[in-house]
């Protein structure tokens, strides 16, 4: 049985919640659900796929300066200080640096 890659299956706005949470310096999605005032569970949940609510966005966008629920529902980067985008940025480059290395890797095992 051939495993799913987590990371094809993935909304835009999932992934652009991973990327604030690696922009914050969080590793773990637990620690930056216990930041942001959400469960470990459901933010878990919003992370791997499950559609943002608008409270969930409004919540987490009020824990992180500078953050609107705009670019955590829509993608839209207006209104955002530059420093927080660029760390953003940052965080999907390295992000997808490692999907890279990790196909590469799966290549040369097949």
């Amino acid at each position: 049985m051939q495993k799913r890659d987590p990371l094809r299956w993935r909304s835009p706005g999932s992934q652009r919640l991973r990327w604030v949470r690696l922009a914050e310096g969080f590793e773990n999605s637990a620690e930056f659900a216990g930041k942001v005032g959400l469960g470990a569970t459901t933010y878990s949940q919003y992370e791997n796929g499950i559609r943002l609510s608008l409270d969930a966005a409004i919540k987490i966008a009020n824990k992180i300066p500078g953050l609107t629920t705009d670019y955590l529902v829509r993608g839209r980067e207006e209104g955002m200080p530059a420093e927080l985008r660029h760390r953003i940025e940052a965080a999907k480059q390295k992000e997808e640096e490692e999907e890279a290395e990790a196909a590469a890797k799966h290549a040369d095992r097949a």
